[in-house]
């Protein structure tokens, strides 16, 4: 796992890509969370569409996640190729004996990290030359096959479940003797776009219990880190988009404006309309 992942970042001829952030601050502050609804149409039209191409909402948001980090760079003199390299979360409910798989267990999330990292290469162009709406709608769906590509080798490894602890050991360090105090990490050199999908929560929180009614359920992990964490979450016919983020390095205004390019992004390279 560790050895893939450095493998992919060493690479001489592509830059690896790097989320920006408002640098300064060495340590976290507050954990926010930013949401976009889609509407129920939005929703069904985004649903249709990606069952006409055998994809899934969170293959086609990883896509675009992969893309709008790419689109958020400084323009190069000349195209050059960048990289996106990240992990998936799979989520895991459906794996959990009950109760955890239940709406007994509403607040919990279960999730695992691939072994392998997903590795998409684009290209960086300068401003003049910005590609048009058909090239870039190409571009994405060649993103979701890799990304598409990616989700269904991990699903389909017999062996996950059996080398999971051992990755997982493997992926986390051993705590320094000293000193004490002991330091608080830099924040990362090449911040990163997570994705995780809670899938339909209806089935995790019930609609309606008695005469009390839930709206806009959500649940995320504390964000310490200078990346965006992505949930993906559908409620009562709604999907949500929502991003987990730290005030220390990003700000409300630039994680709404990536939510809502991420969204532009799908919409466009499904020939969605929107209302």
């Amino acid at each position: 796992m560790a050895a893939q992942k450095a493998a992919a970042a060493s690479d001489p001829s592509v830059e690896v890509l790097a989320l920006p952030y408002r640098q300064g601050d060495l340590l976290p502050g507050r954990h926010q969370r930013l949401a976009l609804t889609l509407t129920r149409e939005e929703t069904q039209q985004l649903l249709k569409a990606c069952k006409m191409i055998g994809a899934t909402p969170t293959h086609v948001f990883h896509a675009a996640a992969a893309m709008v980090v790419r689109d958020l760079q400084d323009k190069p003199t000349q195209t050059k190729r960048v990289r996106y390299i990240n992990y998936i979360l799979r989520n895991e409910r459906s794996s959990c004996q009950e109760p955890y798989s239940t709406a007994r267990h509403p607040a919990a999330v279960y999730h695992s990290v691939s072994g392998q990292s997903l590795v998409v290469d684009m290209d960086l162009h300068p401003a003049p030359t910005e590609p048009d709406t058909q090239t870039r709608k190409k571009e994405f769906l060649s993103i979701l096959e890799t990304v598409k590509d990616f989700y269904l080798t991990v699903k389909q490894d017999e062996e996950f479940y059996v080398l999971a602890p051992t990755m997982f050991s493997q992926a986390t360090p051993s705590l320094p003797s000293g000193p004490r105090p002991l330091p608080v990490p830099e924040p990362n050199a090449h911040p990163s776009v997570s994705i995780s999908s809670m899938g339909r929560t209806d089935a995790i929180v019930a609609p309606e219990t008695g005469a009390f009614e839930a709206r806009d359920p959500w649940v995320t992990g504390e964000e310490l880190g200078n990346g965006l964490g992505l949930f993906l979450g559908t409620f009562r016919g709604e999907l949500c988009l929502s991003a987990a983020y730290n005030e220390a390095w990003h700000i409300e205004t630039d994680v709404k404006e990536y939510l809502e390019r991420c969204k532009t992004v799908v919409f466009s390279g499904l020939d969605i309309t929107e209302p």
